[in-house]
């Protein structure tokens, strides 16, 4: 079931694994604006967000629909290459 889910996230997820995870997953903000990122979103800014994600999904779906994907063995194959001397470069759809 985990090499089904590898094999169906985007290649741009993947990208991920090769950065240092404290510098690029630190989302903490810093402790004066804390109060500020605590408190519940506010109904305009949860329109606002939801009309964002779906733009991000329509692009996404898009691209799908015009071809324009990776295979999942070329991503594998490019993570996997991490570990070693001759790192493969980051797959492209070639659309």
């Amino acid at each position: 079931m985990f090499r089904e889910r590898r094999r169906s996230r985007p290649a741009a997820l993947a990208t991920v694994r090769r950065m240092d995870y404290n510098s690029c997953m630190n989302t903490a903000p810093p402790s004066a604006d804390r109060a500020e990122a605590l408190r519940p979103e506010t109904e305009a800014e949860r329109r606002d967000r939801l009309a964002w994600e779906a733009e991000g999904i329509a692009v996404a779906r898009a691209d799908v629909a015009a071809g324009r994907v990776v295979e999942a063995a070329e991503i594998d194959a490019w993570i996997d290459s991490f570990d070693g001397e001759h790192e493969l470069p980051i797959p492209y759809s070639g659309r």
